[in-house]
Order: structure tokens, then C-alpha cells, then sequence
């Protein structure tokens, strides 16, 4: 496999997701802007991980590509200036506007097993909680592997896999395979 290869194929099935939200999406559904929330574990549906963030920070890139209006809510209004850097986004609630007008949202969950990741996505309205459109696919592990944020342990011959189960007081259960 080539460098970058990886990226290409995962970036792919993100497209394909997005192509199928509009291809499925119901013709008499609202136009109005939608807000792009993380993709949660089907075991946890308050968490996510880097995958699901990945996929839902693409999603604002695919969505906008396809005329689909994307309200950016962890955009705080102000630039922070820090020594490593300057920021307008935040997942701290505190630092958010405390009201925005969101009327749709876009979603999904994962759902890990053997092979790799399945990921299914959806727009729901959310005065009707009608779910507007969908898209599914699945994301092999080799593609999960082998990169910054990845599940790679830095060796070809084993990989760290991180179980969506609890496990303690520190948060999750990570095991070194071989």
C-alpha cells in the first residue's frame, strides 16, 4: 500500500456516505442549515472517539460540497491567542453560544466487530425527529492503522484495539494485539 493510501479509501467511503445522504434524502425534507454532531459507539451513545470526530469534521467539508447549508456550532464567536496557537472552536459547553438556531441535525454511530468499523449516519429533524436521510458503510481495520490518531502501536506486526466498553475509573480498555 502506498502512503496515503490509507487517507484516499477512508476519505472514499466518506464521499460514498455523503452520496447516499443525498440520494436518500426525502425530497419534502426541511432546507434549513444542518448541525454536524460526533458520530457515537452503538455500545455508548454518549461517546465517540477519533474516528468519530474524523468522519463528522469531513462530513462538514461533504455536506457543504453538496449545497446542504452546515451550522458550525463549537465555533465560539472569538479567536483565543495562546502560545501554541489561536482557536475559535470548543467542545467546552461553557464557551459555546448559549443559543443557535438548529433545526436539523447530522449523525450516526459505529459499531466495531472483528473486520473493521460499520458506520451509519443520518439527518434528523429535530422538531419532528423524523429521520430525513441515511447512509451506511463499512471501514475495514487495515484502514485503521497506520496513522497519526490511528490504532497503529508503531508496529507492523501488532496494533493497540480500543474497546468502546468502560473499564475502570480511567475511561476505556486499550489491549496490544498481536
Amino acid at each position: 500500500m502506498l502512503p496515503g493510501d490509507r487517507a484516499r479509501e477512508l476519505d472514499y467511503i466518506i464521499r460514498t456516505l455523503a452520496d447516499q445522504l443525498a440520494l436518500n434524502r426525502d425530497p419534502n425534507a426541511s432546507k434549513t442549515p444542518v448541525a454536524v454532531t460526533s458520530l457515537s459507539n452503538i455500545d455508548d451513545l454518549q461517546n465517540t472517539n477519533w474516528l468519530g470526530q474524523a468522519i463528522s469534521e469531513a462530513f462538514i467539508h461533504e455536506l457543504h460540497i453538496r449545497e446542504v447549508p452546515v451550522i458550525d456550532f463549537k465555533t465560539t464567536g472569538k479567536i483565543r491567542v495562546t502560545p501554541e496557537g489561536d482557536f475559535v472552536f470548543s467542545r467546552e459547553w461553557d464557551q459555546l453560544r448559549s443559543k443557535i438556531p438548529v433545526y436539523r441535525i447530522f449523525t450516526g454511530t459505529m459499531s466495531r466487530n472483528d473486520e473493521g468499523v460499520v458506520v451509519n449516519v443520518r439527518t434528523i429533524n429535530m422538531q419532528t425527529l423524523l429521520v430525513e436521510s441515511t447512509g451506511r458503510a463499512f471501514i475495514p481495520n487495515r484502514l485503521l492503522i497506520g496513522a497519526k490518531n490511528s490504532l497503529n502501536a508503531g508496529n507492523n506486526d501488532a496494533y493497540i484495539q480500543r474497546f468502546s466498553v468502560p473499564s475502570g475509573v480511567n475511561g476505556r480498555t486499550v489491549e496490544f494485539v498481536k
